[in-house]
């Protein structure tokens, strides 16, 4: 990501590696911070935004 932080798929990757690792509140910093970059193709946007919504609930914004 220090070599081209504006490329959306490094952040995607970064949040795949955190997911793997079972941590859902970097990963979800991740992918947050892929969406806010362009993604040319509509499949790869989805792709990220449902790895986003396959995290479990953020417990800092479950207002149960």
């Amino acid at each position: 990501m220090e070599l081209n932080p504006y490329f959306y798929y490094s952040w995607f990757l970064a949040g795949e590696l955190y997911r793997e690792q079972e941590q859902a509140e970097e990963a979800r910093r991740m992918y947050q911070r892929a969406l806010e970059l362009p993604i040319p193709r509509l499949v790869d946007r989805r792709q990220v935004e449902e790895a986003l919504a396959g995290l479990p609930p953020n417990p800092s914004t479950s207002h149960e």
